[in-house]
């Protein structure tokens, strides 16, 4: 039997932005979090250029160009859209072109051979087996024109999960869908929020139904 071993999901803006407000302190301030939640904060580094830290659930990312807030929480999905939209509601003049709502899941095979029909369904070896000895599927990707009326892409991309703590050995397979929307020039944080509120929902959902789906149908 299939199962979900890990699931993630992040949110990526495209734009321009000050690293250096970026800080555990800054969201407990502006009450986005409680203090419980920010106190132990892991921070790697914050400075005028880049800003990561790790705060209970969630992890910020923060350079000149992008924005990233990810959570490997599944119940925190929900808390992670109404973090970043109630960050960007007070940081509304942000410029903003680009938004990515992205979710990430592992699934473990039952066993060896279901893994391997993975990669062999998806990227066939007959074509290499000419010109290489051992063909193996380390990443595909996927790009496709979105099915709604917002302007941008869907990328899957699927891999096998190679490094794993030791003395584990399960058959993992990680499958990643970018729900990717252009907002286009002289856009602004609020319109990220926007595309947040109304997709966000539908976008976890479609991904995880076309992840699934696909790891059902190939792994057999």
């Amino acid at each position: 039997m299939i199962q979900k071993a890990a699931d993630s999901a992040s949110i990526v803006l495209i734009g321009s932005f000050n690293p250096g407000i970026f800080h555990p302190a800054w969201f407990e301030k502006q009450m986005l979090l409680p203090a419980t939640e920010t106190d132990n904060a892991t921070i790697e580094m914050i400075s005028n250029d880049i800003a990561i830290f790790t705060m209970a659930w969630v992890r910020i990312e923060v350079v000149g160009e992008r924005f990233v807030a990810k959570t490997a929480d599944e119940s925190k999905f929900g808390p992670l859209r109404d973090l970043v939209i109630g960050t960007f509601r007070l940081l509304e003049y942000t410029p903003v072109k680009q938004i990515g709502m992205n979710r990430e899941i592992q699934y473990r095979m039952p066993n060896e051979d279901s893994w391997h029909c993975v990669g062999h369904t998806l990227a066939p070896k007959e074509s290499w087996l000419p010109y290489v000895k051992t063909p193996g599927m380390k990443s595909l990707v996927i790009e496709s024109r979105r099915d709604d009326d917002r302007d941008g892409l869907f990328n899957i991309s699927v891999k096998p999960v190679l490094k794993q703590p030791l003395p584990a050995k399960d058959w993992l397979v990680e499958v990643a869908f970018n729900d990717h929307v252009e907002l286009g020039e002289n856009k602004t944080a609020l319109d990220a929020c926007k595309v947040l509120d109304e997709d966000w929902d539908k976008a976890l959902t479609r991904a995880g139904s076309v992840c699934l789906g696909l790891i059902s149908d190939t792994a057999k």
